[in-house]
Formats: structure tokens, C-alpha cells, sequence
């Protein structure tokens, strides 16, 4: 196969300054004094291949191959090196027509060994260590042969860094990752190009950039690879020691600077090239003004790819697979460039076009076994060529990209697959390159059928596939596919056709959702979470629209779950019961291997019955590792987005109840009330802005004890006025959203009194958390824990907690440095109540860091954070967080709130009682002394709705008596 590969190079690569052949025919009569080897090309072009396919098994044995051949020569190096004399005179004869004054040190820096005969090829043998470390981290998932990789890798690079990357011959050996393979190209025989000259010590290569570039360009492509070591050794850690990912997963690349300018110099230069027809020229500025504008965002590259998509475009139709394949792929740049650019009527022509085009590419690989079976086989060849084409063609590009540091995207079919998970043994040997959607989809029904799989099952398959996700799936990475249909959805919506629209951005969403956190690129992050937004934003607004009240909340409750993974980020958070602990990690295996599935372009038949068998055993066991049934779904919601369905919502108030949930989008806010079984969705028109400063005013009238009267009005005006004659409860469950978790509700007023004298409330982060609160509720007669001014520095605050031991009858007092971290954590679960009378903290940036300020000992700092909360046991009733503090910034989303409440409410505590701003230590312990008096008689909302009047007829300012919100449930009675 190699000779038909070497023959199709020499036909293909026919243009003057990319010629491969053995670099010139006077070159030839060189002695070789190493193994063979693949070439600059035939290295780069092998392993984006393997890559870009997951055929690992290749990579491996093309790795262990390069590794094998760098070895042996090192050791012959080690050996010495002898040439005769007529060797030598060769040598100097070569080398010295082109200019060499050190022949014989050029000749070995050429074979890339250290002239004074020292080393063989470090950074050759740094980069094949590189690929294997990653290989076995993302691909094969062979983490500890991954950690002696990296070992090794680490050590190289170190070794290499002392002495300086610059004092080693450069190596012949490249990837997807070294973008210096971009900056220089094989001589061809004859004169040197005008415009280019020989790199330094290189008589084989030509260049038109200066020494500084192209150290520049190596030194970058040396640091690079010193930051996927670290990449891994973080992520190997996460997975081999428990510890935490950093928050912001990989390290950023750099960004394609003026990539415009880039663009038109390679146009330029293009223009005077032969050997290429016009069309191929065509589809290759296209393609790399695509890559340019997916790495850049520089919108004006979009004419570039419609000016040479629409001239690859008129070329009469080739009847063959590689054809149709390039002009699929055009069509989708045309349709994206024209959506982007607002002309929804071309782009959705385009994106019609490009389906159509997938549908006769399946087709024809699909017509019966046999052709199939021929027609594959040409493909793969075909597809091989061009790869091997396009390596030898961006040798010959004005490096558009050399300094993009998008690694493992440069090839138009992909890149590395850099992925947590990629799947264990059954998914790494892929299917062939032919496998077609449409063969999935066909067999989908009658495997499904044989299997005796469950309609529940089959409905958990096809909430990842859909056979309009598989068919794009085979041209598009996951980023691609969010981009796609999000742009298909707007183009569909500003047509008025909100069904098609709905279509389109539930795909979008499948996709999100099922994305795991560590997202490697500033670029792809930052396309994420906006993508994210919007496609929330637009489909719980349609469905509002369209009268779908219930699929827009549960949407609603989607985009808070998913939003709480993004809080968690990559890290893996450690839980303190073994068997859960080991649940979670396995859920989070399997949505990496999903999503790992799911992301790859080529998912065939065999992985989708893998993937039914999977999901039919997560259905099918309870639980392996003695998991409570009713604690599976607080562990789901750590690594899935698992939420309730509007059938569940509704069961959630009681008859007396009424919920409602905010949302709120940029110019509309939506109110949801659930009542009496049923879901309404009140739309209000609002500035975003406009309440965020209105909120904001009220806190600080508040804090400043002044007139607040008119902003509280002007808050239930805005808030509840629209939905007031649907309140006819007593009691309203307030879920609130964004910068409404930082305003009490009861609080606000409607000129005839406040909210809280008329009614009683309470309040979650989501639904779906409420249901967490309400499962497996029994009468809890275990002793109350009061813990008042650890830190020394509250006075006011051990007196509340005196004064709350004495009323309640059976408890525990801790005060000053006795009220320990390290008690609340190993003797937490020992009581029904907690009650804290300290400072809390909350971190706007790390959610997971905001934290309980408790007493410090050997054990503990005295933080106990959010995610310390996820590993403690408490099983308590009621947590009341008394004289916490915080403040509103323009900033604050209310996620740093969450993160705290959700760490309680996993370690166990069923109802949070806690305060949005300091509060004031007489009010305070008057009001406490009330709530828990009230806590005899009364539940839990009650009892703080009552504790709140009666402060008021004291302290009648709402600074005294507002601040405290209660979330989760609330009908606990001790």
C-alpha cells in the first residue's frame, strides 16, 4: 500500500514548489546512515489520518515504528559514526554547490544528528513521545501506560530545555502539532524558487521566511508541547489521585493574528501556481478561509469563502465520491457564511444542498454489499491521496495558521482527538470510513427489535441520536454541529417556521448537554457557553410561544442543570460514601465515552449497538455499588443533565401551593406558575439591565438603612404584578434566576403591605432540587448543634447562639474556637438542626470556594467550601447559616449562591436557611430566638414567615428582618 501511496504523491504533488521527490536528483548520492523513516509529509499526514479516524491500533504500531527507528540509530550514534573518504567527498560535493561551509556538520544536522555525533534526533524522539503520551491518555485510555509516556516526555522536554530547543538539529519527524512543518518545503530540483532560499544547514529544504521566524515558530511549537504535558498530568492526576482538573481545562492557544492580511498574501501567491486545476485551487481557499474564519471569528472572511465556494461550485459535476465529498463540504461554508451574514434565503439553499449532498454520498456507499464493498475502498483511497495532497499543499500555503496554536485542527477533515474518555476497548477499533448514517438508522429499528430492548431504552437512544444528527455528524466536529443548527434554527425562525426552528435547536441542545466540561480551546469555549445562551434562551422562548408551557420550563430546568456542570468545570468532585463515590465515577466514564461515541465522525453500526447495551444497563440496574434508589438522581445530576419532566414539576407544590419560576432573557422575563396540576407561562416585556439596577439600588438603600419603599414597590411591579390575581395560595415556592437570587421576595411590597404579611415562603435553586429536598422524608428527633462566633470577631452572634442552645431543649453548644470545621464534618450527621453563627463567603468566581467560615485545627483551615460540602455526610433537616455576608456586584450571576446551597443539599441537609447581606446582631438574635420558638408548632416556612412579622413590629426596616430566605423544603416539623 505504501508503493500506491508514494505513486499517487508523485502524480498528485506535480506543482513546482512542493515536488516529492527524493529532494533532488543530486541529493540521492547521499549516504544513509539511519533506518527509513517516514518522511516530513508522509509523518504528518499518517498520523492526522489515524487520528482523524481513531484508528489507534495504526497510530501505535506507527509510533512504536518511528520510536523503534530513532532508537537504533541513537545507539549507532552512541557507537560512532564512520564514512569513507568517497563518502565524504560526496558530501562536501553536494553540499558545497549550494553554499554549505560546514559540509559535513550540515550533512549530519540534515540526518538530525548532532554534529559532534552526540545525540540522535531528540526532538524528533520529544514529539513521538508527545503523540504517545497523548495516544494512550485520550485514545487508547491507558492511563498508566499514558503516565510513563508522559514521565518520559516531561524528562525529554526538561533535558532538552536547559541546553535550548535552538541547539538541536531540527527533526524530520512531524504532526498536526508542529507548526513549523507550515514554513518551509522539499527543494525542488533545479534553481531555488524566486523568493525563497535554503534554510540554514538544510540543503534539502527551501524557505521565504527569515531565521527569526522560523525560531520563532520552533520555540512556540516547543512550548506547546511543554503545556500538553502538563495538560495531562492534570488530567491523569484527576483520574489516578482523586485530584481536580484545573477550572479552565486546557491551556489556550494563541489566536490568529490579522489572519485577513495572512489570506490575501497566500491568495496572492496561489495565483502563479501550476499543477492544480482551478476548481481544486478554489475549494482550498475556501477551505482554509473556513479554518481561517472557525479560529479567527473574523467575519470578513466569510467573502472569501463565498467568492471561491461559489467558483468551486460551477465546475460541471464529477461522478465520483471525492467530488462529492468536496462539494458537500462547500456547500455547508457557503450556507454558514451566508447565515452568518444574515441572508437566511441563500444559506438555508446552501445548507439544503449540503444535506441533499450527504444523502447522494450514502447513497452510493449504500447501494448493496458488494459496490459498497468496492466503492469503500476507493473512498478510503481517495480520502488517503487527498490527505496526503492537502499535508503536501499547506507545505506550499503562507502559513496562514503558524502561529493559531489550533492544534489537531489544521487537516479539513479534523484533528486529535483530544477527548477525556475516547471509549474503552469496544469503541476503539472504528468502523471503516464508509460507514454511513444511513446504514445506522436502518438498522437501528430491527437491532433495537432483536435486542428486546425496552421502548424506555429506545427512548434514551434517540434522545443522543437522531438520523438528522448522524448525517451531519459525518461532516461535522460537535462544535461545527452546535454552530450548524443554530444557525439553521434562527434562519428557520426568522421565516416564521417555528417548528422547523424547534427542530433545530433541540439538536443543538442534545449536543450541549451531553458535552462534557473540559472543552481544550479558548475558541471553543468561548463558542460554548454563548451558544449555549442562546439556544436556552430561543427554545424556552418558542415553546412559550408556541403554548408549550411545560416543554419550556422543563427546558428551563435543562439550562440550570446544565449550567451547574459548567460551575463544576472539569473538576471531579470527591464524595465521602465509597459506594457513591464509585457510581459518580462511573456515570462520568460513561458520558465521557458518549460524548467521546457521539463526537466522532465516523459512528457506525457496531457502535451504536454498544451504545444500546450500555444505556440498556444503565436503565436496568438500580445500582452496583448499594446506592439508595432515591439518591441516584442527586449523583446523576453531578455529571448528566438530568432534570424532571413537566409531569414531575407539577406534583411538586402542595394543594395550598403555588410555584413560581423566573426566567429571564434579554428583553423578556418569563414567570411560570405551577399550580393544581398544571404549568401557565406568563411572558412580560423588561430591560435585563434596567432590574439588575433596580435590584441593586434596593440592596444598597437597604444596606444603608434608607428609603427603600418606592424600589420595593417598584420590584413587585415588575415582578408579581402581572401574575398577582393567579396568587390566591398562602404559600409561594419562589425559583428564582439570575440576579433575582439576591432579592427576598418577601420583601417587596405592593402599596398595601409586604409580601411576607401576606404570605409564606420558600424557595430553591431549581425545581429539580426540590425534588432532591422532598424524597424520604421522616420525623427527625435527633439533638440540635448551635455553633456562635468561631472566628472571635461576632459577639452579638454567641449570644444568638446561647440564647437558640436554651430553646432547644436537647442540643450542643460550640463557641469560639471550639465550633470547628473539622467537627461539623465528622459529627455533623449526628444532629437533626445546624445552626451557624458565622461569616460565609462567597467566591463570584469559583462558586466551588465559597465557603463557611469555622474554627481551624490540625485537620481543617476552617473554610469549609462547597466542595468539601459534596464529600461530607450532614443528613440534617435544617441548616441555618446566621450573620453570613455577602454583596451584589455587576458581575454576580447567583451561581456562587448555588454552588453553596447545592453542597448542603447534597451532604444531606433538607431545608437552608441563610442570609443575603450582613445583618444586624440584635435584630438577628430576636429573630432566631422567634424562628426556632415558632419551630415547635410550626414547619419550617411558617415558622420563618412568622419570625419575620414579628421582628417587623420591632425592627420595621427590612435591612432588620428581610434578609433571611429559606430554600428547600418546607414542611419539615421536628
Amino acid at each position: 500500500m505504501r508503493s500506491l501511496y508514494n505513486k499517487g504523491l508523485r502524480l498528485i504533488v506535480a506543482f513546482l514548489l512542493v515536488l516529492q521527490t527524493s529532494c533532488a536528483a543530486t541529493v540521492k548520492e547521499i549516504p544513509t546512515i539511519a533506518p527509513a523513516r517516514e518522511g516530513m509529509v508522509d509523518s504528518r499526514t499518517y498520523t492526522a489520518w489515524y487520528e482523524d479516524r481513531k484508528e489507534y491500533d495504526r497510530l501505535l504500531a506507527l509510533l512504536r515504528k518511528e520510536m523503534g527507528a530513532i532508537q537504533l540509530t541513537e545507539a549507532n550514534v552512541r557507537l560512532g559514526i564512520r564514512l569513507t573518504e568517497d563518502e565524504r567527498a560526496t558530501i562536501r560535493d553536494v553540499f558545497e554547490r549550494y553554499g554549505s561551509r560546514d559540509p559535513l556538520g550540515d550533512f549530519y544536522r540534515m540526518r538530525q544528528i548532532d554534529p559532534g555525533g552526540s545525540f540522535y534526533d531528540p526532538e524528533g524522539k520529544l514529539y513521538v513521545f508527545d503523540d504517545l503520551a497523548g495516544l494512550h491518555t485520550y485514545g487508547l485510555v491507558d492511563f498508566k501506560k499514558a503516565g510513563e509516556y508522559n514521565g518520559k516526555t516531561k524528562n525529554l522536554h526538561e533535558e532538552i530545555g536547559k541546553r535550548g530547543i535552538m541547539s538541536y538539529p531540527v527533526s524530520d519527524y512531524y504532526n498536526s502539532r508542529r507548526f513549523l512543518y507550515n514554513a518551509f518545503f522539499y527543494r525542488p530540483s533545479g534553481e531555488i524558487p524566486k523568493g525563497f532560499r535554503l534554510v540554514p544547514g538544510r540543503i534539502d529544504l527551501v524557505t521565504p521566511f527569515s531565521d527569526g521566524y522560523l525560531n520563532t515558530v520552533r520555540k512556540l511549537d516547543f512550548k506547546d508541547a511543554g503545556d500538553r504535558i502538563k495538560e495531562r498530568e492534570s488530567f491523569l492526576a484527576a483520574h489516578l489521585g482523586g485530584k481536580e482538573l484545573p477550572l479552565d481545562g486546557q491551556s489556550s492557544p494563541n489566536m490568529v493574528k490579522e489572519p485577513r492580511s495572512f489570506f490575501n498574501a497566500m491568495a496572492r501567491f496561489v495565483e502563479n501556481l501550476r499543477g492544480y486545476k482551478p476548481v481544486e485551487i478554489h475549494f482550498l481557499l475556501a477551505s482554509h478561509a473556513y479554518k481561517a474564519y472557525r479560529f479567527s471569528g473574523d467575519l470578513s472572511l466569510l467573502e472569501e469563502i463565498i467568492r471561491h465556494g461559489e467558483e468551486a461550485l460551477r465546475v460541471k459535476h464529477v461522478n465520483s465520491l471525492e467530488d462529492q465529498h468536496r462539494r458537500n463540504l462547500v456547500s455547508f461554508w457557503l450556507g454558514l457564511s451566508f447565515l452568518k451574514r444574515g441572508d437566511k434565503e441563500k444559506g438555508l439553499q446552501f445548507m439544503e444542498k449540503f444535506i441533499a449532498g450527504i444523502d447522494a454520498w450514502e447513497k452510493a456507499v449504500s447501494d448493496d454489499h458488494e459496490t459498497k464493498k468496492k466503492i469503500l475502498e476507493t473512498a478510503s483511497r481517495e480520502a488517503l491521496d487527498q490527505a496526503r495532497r492537502d499535508a503536501a499543499w499547506q507545505k506550499a500555503f503562507i502559513v496562514l495558521f503558524v502561529l493559531a496554536g489550533a492544534a489537531g485542527s489544521m487537516a479539513a477533515t479534523g484533528g486529535h482527538p483530544q477527548t477525556a474518555a475516547a471509549a474503552s476497548s469496544q469503541y476503539q477499533m472504528l468502523q471503516s470510513i464508509g460507514h454511513a448514517a444511513s446504514s445506522v438508522i436502518q438498522n437501528m429499528d430491527a437491532t433495537l427489535r432483536q435486542m428486546g430492548i425496552s421502548a424506555e431504552t429506545k427512548a434514551e437512544i434517540l434522545r443522543y441520536l437522531s438520523p438528522y444528527a448522524l448525517k451531519v455528524n459525518r461532516y461535522l466536529d460537535k462544535h461545527e454541529m452546535v454552530d450548524f443548527f443554530l444557525e439553521m434554527g434562527r434562519a428557520y425562525e426568522s421565516k416564521g417556521k417555528k417548528v422547523k426552528a424547534l427542530e433545530h435547536y433541540q439538536e443543538a441542545i442534545r449536543i450541549v448537554e451531553r458535552q462534557r466540561a473540559t472543552i481544550f480551546t479558548e475558541r471553543e469555549r468561548i463558542a460554548f457557553f454563548s451558544a449555549k445562551g442562546e439556544l436556552y434562551d430561543r427554545i424556552i422562548l418558542l415553546l412559550v410561544d408556541l403554548s408549550r408551557p411545560g416543554e419550556a420550563l422543563e427546558y428551563l430546568e435543562r439550562s440550570k442543570s446544565r449550567a451547574f456542570l459548567d460551575l463544576l468545570g472539569s473538576r471531579r468532585i470527591i464524595l465521602s460514601d465509597a459506594g457513591e463515590n464509585n457510581e459518580y465515577s462511573r456515570m462520568k466514564e460513561t458520558t465521557g465515552e458518549l460524548d467521546a461515541l457521539l463526537g466522532g465522525r465516523d459512528t457506525g453500526a457496531e457502535q451504536v449497538r454498544d451504545l444500546i447495551q450500555k444505556a440498556k444497563r444503565a436503565i436496568a440496574v438500580v445500582s452496583k455499588h448499594d446506592v439508595a434508589p432515591a439518591r441516584m438522581m442527586e449523583l446523576a445530576s453531578l455529571s448528566t443533565v438530568e432534570t424532571l419532566k413537566a409531569e414531575e414539576i407539577v406534583r411538586l407544590p402542595g394543594p395550598d401551593e403555588i410555584l413560581v419560576e423566573y426566567y429571564l432573557s434579554d428583553k423578556k422575563m418569563i414567570i411560570f406558575l405551577v399550580r393544581d396540576g398544571n404549568i401557565e407561562a406568563v411572558s412580560v416585556p423588561y430591560e435585563r439591565q434596567v432590574l439588575k439596577d433596580t435590584v441593586k439600588k434596593w440592596r444598597a438603600a437597604v444596606a444603608a438603612r434608607g428609603e427603600c419603599m418606592d424600589l420595593s414597590m417598584d420590584l413587585y411591579r415588575r415582578l408579581l404584578a402581572p401574575v398577582e390575581g393567579r396568587l390566591g395560595k398562602r404559600k409561594l415556592i419562589v425559583i428564582p434566576y439570575g440576579v433575582l437570587h439576591y432579592l427576598p421576595f418577601q420583601a417587596l411590597h405592593d402599596d398595601r403591605g409586604y409580601l411576607a404579611e401576606r404570605f409564606t415562603l420558600s424557595g430553591a435553586s431549581s425545581a429539580t432540587v426540590m425534588a432532591f429536598v422532598g424524597k424520604d422524608f421522616q420525623k427527625d428527633d435527633r439533638p440540635c448543634l448551635v455553633i456562635g462566633n468561631p472566628t472571635g470577631d461576632l459577639v452579638h452572634a454567641e449570644k444568638e447562639a446561647r440564647a437558640i442552645s436554651l430553646t432547644r431543649g436537647r442540643s450542643t453548644l460550640l463557641t469560639g474556637p471550639e465550633g470547628t470545621e473539622s467537627y461539623v464534618r465528622e459529627r455533623g450527621r449526628s444532629y437533626s438542626v445546624i445552626h451557624l453563627a458565622t461569616h460565609g463567603r462567597y467566591d463570584e468566581k469559583n462558586p466551588l470556594d465559597s465557603h463557611i467560615v469555622l474554627g481551624a485545627d490540625g485537620k481543617n483551615d476552617g473554610r469549609l467550601t462547597s466542595r468539601e460540602l459534596f464529600a461530607t455526610r450532614l443528613g440534617t433537616s435544617l441548616v441555618t447559616l446566621s450573620a453570613c455576608e455577602t454583596g451584589l456586584s455587576l458581575n454576580r450571576t447567583g451561581d456562587e449562591l448555588i454552588g453553596l446551597q447545592r453542597g448542603l443539599i447534597f451532604a444531606g441537609a433538607r431545608s437552608i436557611v441563610s442570609s443575603l447581606w450582613p445583618v444586624d446582631d440584635e435584630a438577628t438574635s430576636f429573630l432566631m430566638k422567634s424562628f426556632y420558638r415558632n419551630l415547635d408548632t410550626m414547619d419550617i416556612a411558617g415558622a420563618l414567615a412568622e419570625a419575620q412579622r414579628e421582628t417587623m413590629a420591632s425592627y420595621p426596616h427590612p435591612f432588620y428582618w428581610a434578609a433571611f430566605v429559606l430554600s428547600g423544603a418546607s414542611d419539615w416539623r421536628r
